[in-house]
């Protein structure tokens, strides 16, 4: 037995290192089939005749490169699959039928140079697809751009061109700067696709170098982009009008135009990071579910406008589509301003409100035409479950007009605002929270207006209300308003509480700080702190009852200005909301009006 188990022994030790090599040679050669027959490269170049079909078939399944310095003819529909790399030279292009079907599914290399041409059709109309959807194209790629040849003058149909071959979730990337004629269309073919810049600060609307595309029409609203498809995502690229504007003055067309094609009304897009400079409307859609966050706007007539709940039958509230907006973060600089050029009227940097009139509801107590009763819940409620938040807004005539329904407008902070700078109008249960509203000019409370120019005067409310009730106002800072802190139109069963309101019925100008001359435009002390309109009484009681004001911290505490009331209560105060609000009455005419409900108003709240 020990002389059988030394031979066993002896014939496994030997046997071993025999098994051991044998699989390091397997695995060896293994590797070398793998890295050479794997990663094949074909250049079709000049003198090499092979066709771009036969060097898709001779690499087949392996992992390979088409590498591609000429024209190369595709004579028939093709897919490149996704383990193939079309690596483009200078010079190297595909050529194509715009009705041959040409799919790509892997990666593509390339310069930003042309590398697809389409024969025989509109260009527009090619039935290229890049099916990869990791792969960034590039509008340079289809084409040559105004800014890298200057016989050039419109981009149009070269961007089109590029966004036709996305499908849904592609990427495009621009890197230059581009102008168009017309608008850019993307439809649920490219629905969801993400369009992009490189990040560049646009410092000026006449420089050269800071990655924007241009509108070079003269539409009053005619787009860049007009966007029928749902979930688009544009990010940290320059928009600029077709002509610098004073402050949104003379300004025509819109960089972005959101409305879906099939009625739908979700457009679930996203705009983030991007610069928009000279335009009628920036930004403007028709539909629920934009995400506005970390753009600035500057010299436009309006930055957002939401449009178009229409208002529909009991049992159909589908169309009540202003809702779902985020708009968060980003900066509003000089739109409209305080110019008074009849062309900024109604300038505005967010609006949102329905073309249609807001069914009041006062409407309760009347009759339509037919006949039958009109009640409030007939109707869809537009512009609701909105937050506008967290925005800069300095030398704008207004930041926000519409409605609020459920709507939450806080923390924005509205500086050198030059009109009413929170107008409200319809809707239910909105709160209008910590905004820092400030009317002077140049941020210094002791000059409201450039000394001696009496047409620059800043005007307007701080915050004005109409036909919208169960409100939330609080904690708000209204300073150096021209009219009204806060003023009401028309709100029941609202609250008004914690707002510190200084130096309203604002009307002098101190030319150098407290020490400085004084010029007064002759303004009479006709603005309240707080104003609640009397109003026309229905089925014997104003409309403005049960409002809740309380904790409000009202004064002028700048001197050489004084104002009417620091709270008027034109429709009485018959529930006892009124109390504990601290007044200063130094430069008031009286700290508080309460008029008794007669069925007549006076005539104090008709200069407003």
């Amino acid at each position: 037995m020990g002389l059988i188990y030394f031979i066993l022994t002896v014939y496994i030790h030997q046997l071993i290192p025999t098994i051991m090599n044998k699989l390091f040679l397997t695995i060896l050669l293994f590797s070398i089939s793998f890295f050479s027959f794997g990663q094949i490269e074909i250049i079709l170049e000049a003198g090499n005749p092979a066709t771009f079909e036969s060097a898709l078939n001779d690499i087949g399944s392996n992992r390979g490169t088409i590498t591609i310095k000429r024209k190369v003819i595709v004579s028939s529909p093709t897919t490149v699959p996704e383990n193939i790399t079309l690596n483009f030279f200078n010079g190297g292009m595909l050529s194509m039928s715009t009705t041959l079907a040409l799919n790509i599914e892997g990666n593509i290399i390339s310069p930003l140079n042309p590398i697809f041409e389409f024969t025989l059709g509109v260009p527009v109309n090619h039935n290229l697809t890049i099916k990869n959807k990791n792969q960034t194209i590039y509008p340079e790629w289809f084409g040559t751009c105004t800014y890298q040849d200057s016989s050039i003058t419109d981009d149009k149909n070269t961007i089109q061109t590029a966004i036709n071959a996305l499908e849904p979730g592609g990427e495009i990337v621009f890197k230059g700067n581009y102008t168009v004629n017309g608008p850019i269309n993307i439809t649920l073919n490219e629905a969801a696709i993400r369009i992009k810049g490189i990040g560049a600060y646009m410092y000026g609307s006449s420089s050269d170098d800071t990655n924007y595309i241009r509108n070079n029409t003269t539409g009053i609203d005619s787009p860049i982009f007009n966007i029928s498809a749902y979930g688009i995502r544009l990010s940290d690229l320059n928009f600029r009008g077709k002509t610098k504007s004073n402050k949104g003055s003379g300004a025509v067309g819109r960089a972005l135009n959101f409305v879906r094609a099939n009625g739908s009304k979700d457009l679930d897009a996203a705009i983030s990071n991007c610069m928009f400079v000279d335009f009628r409307t920036a930004i403007y859609g028709e539909g629920a579910n934009l995400k506005i966050t970390d753009n600035t706007f500057t010299a436009s007539y309006m930055g957002v406008y939401i449009n178009q709940a229409s208002r529909d039958t009991i049992g159909d509230a589908s169309k009540a589509n202003t809702r779902g907006h985020i708009i968060d973060r980003n900066r509003f600089h000089s739109i409209g301003s305080n110019l008074p050029n009849d062309s900024l009227v109604g300038s505005t940097a967010i609006k949102i409100l329905g073309t249609e009139p807001y069914t009041a509801l006062e409407e309760l107590h009347l009759t339509n035409p037919t006949g039958t009763v009109k009640y409030f819940q007939d109707y869809a409620i537009r512009g609701y479950y909105n937050h506008i938040s967290n925005n800069y807004a300095d030398d704008c005539k207004t930041f926000f007009y519409g409605t609020v329904d459920r709507t939450k407008i806080d923390g924005n902070s509205i500086l050198l605002s030059g009109g009413t700078a929170i107008n409200i109008y319809g809707g239910e249960h909105g709160a209008i929270t910590n905004n820092l509203i400030d009317g002077s000019f140049r941020w210094n409370g002791n000059q409201l207006y450039y000394s001696g120019q009496e047409d620059l005067v800043p005007t307007g409310h701080g915050v004005q209300v109409e036909y919208a009730n169960f409100l939330t106002i609080h904690d708000n800072q209204i300073l150096n308003k021209r009219k009204h802190g806060i003023y009401i139109i028309k709100s029941k069963n609202s609250s008004i509480q914690s707002n510190t309101i200084k130096n309203f019925n604002r009307h002098y100008h101190l030319a150098s700080g407290l020490g400085g001359t004084q010029s007064n435009f002759d303004y009479p002390a006709q603005y309240d702190g707080i104003h609640i309109d009397c109003t026309t009484k229905v089925d014997g009681q104003g409309y403005n009852i049960q409002n809740i004001v309380t904790n409000n911290v009202i004064g002028i505490p700048l001197q050489n200005v004084s104002a009417r009331y620091g709270i008027y209560m034109g429709d009485g105060d018959s529930y006892g909301f009124l109390k504990d609000n601290f007044i200063v009455s130094a430069r008031l005419v009286q700290p508080i009006l309460i008029e008794t409900p007669t069925g007549v108003c006076s005539s104090i709240t008709e200069d407003n």
